[in-house]
C-alpha cells in the first residue's frame, strides 16, 4: 500500500511538472554560511546562493530553501511547511531543475542532486568548468582557472578596484630616485634621468665624465661632480676656454727686471740676463769675466757685461785673448842698416853685427883671419859704442834706435 501510495505522487508531480505549470522558486531564508538542519552525511563545504523570487515574480510564503555542497555535488533541500499542507499547489520551484537529474522524495521535503556551480556533467560525472575560455575577466587582468570557479589577478601595474583593475600610479613611491624623474603610465611607469646620470635598471647613477680620454684638454685635470665634471688646469700659467686650458703669455706685461729678456714657455715664463750678467735678487748683475785666470794671456780688462784682453808691449793680439810675439825683424829688418842684422826675441828684437864682424865698443869690425876675437853684444843694439878701424877695417855704424 506505501509502495502504491509514493508511486502515485511520483506520477502526479511528474505529469503536473510535465503539463507546462512553472513552479515559482522559494525565497533563501539560509545565508551563506548556514547549514541546513536536514540533509546529507557527507562533509559540507561551503553554500549556494539561490534566488529568493520566483520565475513569475511572486515569492513563496513559508518555503525554506538550503543548499550545501561536497565538492563537486550539490544537494538542496525544500521543507514543506504548513503553507504546504494548505496547498498542495505549492511545491519548491527548483524541481522543475532537478527533473533531469536525480530527486529524493520524504514526507516533509523534496532532495535535488546536482553538479555545483562551476562544474558540469552528472552526478558522479562532475567535470570542473574552464572558465577563463570565456575570458571573463578585463583586457589588463588575467584568468586563472580554479577548481569549480576562477579568478582574476591584475596585471603587473594594476591593482584590483571595486569591480576592475585599476593603475597603480608607482610614482608615488619614487621608484626612480633622488636624480630622476618618474612618469607614469598605464600599467607601469617610466623613469628619465637628469643629465649627467643614466639608468642602470635599478636608479639613476651619476655618469663619470672624467674617464673619457682628454675630456679637459692636454693641460688640464678632471674633476667629476654629481651629474657634472669641472676641468682645472694644471698651474697659474694656463687660462680656461672653454673645455681647453691655454697658455698664458706672461711677457706681454714685462714682468722681468731691466737689463733682462723674457722668455715664455708652456705654463710659465723666464727671465734671461744678457750675456756677460746673471740673475740676482731680481736684477742682472755683471759678471766679471777678469775674476778667473786664464781668460786673457796678459791683461784682462772688465766691462760692463763683457771684457777685453791687452797685451805687453811687444806682442800682439790673437783671437782676442791669446797675446803673440811681434817679430819686428820681418819688417824692414826691424830698423836695423845694413850690414846689421835683426835678432828677434820674444817681446823685443836688436841688431847684432853680420857675421864675420866683430864688436869692439859701439862698432862693429870686420874680424882679422890671424886674430879671432870674441865679445858678446850688449841687449840694446843702440848701446853699441862707436869703434874705430883699426888696420884693414871697414867701420859700421850700428844705426841708432
Amino acid at each position: 500500500m506505501k509502495n502504491l501510495v509514493l508511486f502515485l505522487f511520483v506520477f502526479v508531480v511528474g505529469v503536473w511538472v510535465t503539463e507546462g505549470q512553472q513552479p515559482t522558486e522559494g525565497p533563501s531564508e539560509v545565508t551563506k554560511g548556514q547549514l541546513p538542519t536536514e540533509g546529507p552525511s557527507e562533509g559540507t563545504e561551503e553554500l549556494t546562493d539561490e534566488p529568493s523570487d520566483n520565475e513569475d515574480g511572486n515569492s513563496t510564503t513559508g518555503e525554506s530553501l538550503a543548499a550545501w555542497t561536497t565538492k563537486r555535488t550539490c544537494r538542496v533541500k525544500c521543507f514543506k511547511t504548513k503553507s504546504y499542507k494548505q496547498s498542495r499547489r505549492t511545491w519548491c520551484g527548483f524541481l522543475r531543475r532537478c527533473t533531469k537529474y536525480s530527486l529524493k522524495y520524504t514526507r516533509y521535503s523534496t532532495t535535488c542532486t546536482r553538479c555545483c556551480k562551476g562544474w558540469t556533467g552528472v552526478p558522479g560525472r562532475c567535470r570542473d568548468v574552464n572558465e577563463c575560455r570565456g575570458k571573463p575577466c578585463a583586457w589588463n587582468a588575467r584568468c586563472i582557472n580554479t577548481a569549480g570557479s576562477y579568478r582574476c589577478v591584475c596585471d603587473r601595474g594594476y591593482t584590483m578596484g571595486r569591480r576592475e583593475c585599476v593603475d597603480v600610479n608607482e610614482c608615488r613611491r619614487d621608484p626612480c630616485g633622488k636624480y630622476g624623474k618618474c612618469s607614469n603610465t598605464i600599467g607601469s611607469y617610466k623613469c628619465y634621468c637628469r643629465r649627467g646620470f643614466q639608468w642602470n635598471g635599478r636608479t639613476c647613477i651619476d655618469i663619470n665624465e672624467c674617464r673619457r680620454r682628454r675630456v679637459c684638454g692636454r693641460y688640464a685635470r678632471c674633476y667629476n661632480t654629481p651629474g657634472s665634471y669641472y676641468c682645472k688646469c694644471y698651474s697659474t700659467g694656463y687660462k680656461m676656454i672653454g673645455q681647453t686650458c691655454v697658455d698664458i703669455n706672461e711677457c706681454l706685461r714685462n714682468p722681468c727686471p731691466s737689463g733682462a729678456t723674457c722668455h715664455n714657455f708652456p705654463g710659465s715664463y723666464r727671465c734671461a740676463c744678457k750675456p756677460g750678467y746673471y740673475f740676482a735678487n731680481n736684477t742682472c748683475v755683471d759678471y766679471n769675466e777678469c775674476k778667473y785666470k786664464g781668460r786673457c794671456d796678459h791683461i784682462c780688462v772688465n766691462t760692463p757685461g763683457s771684457f777685453y784682453c791687452l797685451c805687453r808691449k811687444g806682442f800682439e793680439l790673437f783671437k782676442k785673448r791669446y797675446c803673440v810675439d811681434i817679430n819686428e825683424c820681418r819688417c824692414n829688418n826691424g830698423g836695423c842698416p845694413f850690414p846689421y842684422r835683426c835678432v828677434n826675441k820674444p817681446g823685443h828684437h836688436y841688431c847684432d853685427c853680420p857675421f864675420g864682424f866683430g864688436v869692439r865698443g859701439n862698432m862693429c869690425h870686420l874680424l882679422i883671419p890671424q886674430k879671432k876675437l870674441n865679445f858678446t853684444l850688449p841687449n840694446n843694439p843702440t848701446a853699441l859704442p862707436r869703434m874705430k878701424p883699426q888696420l884693414q877695417t871697414t867701420t859700421v855704424i850700428p844705426p841708432k834706435k
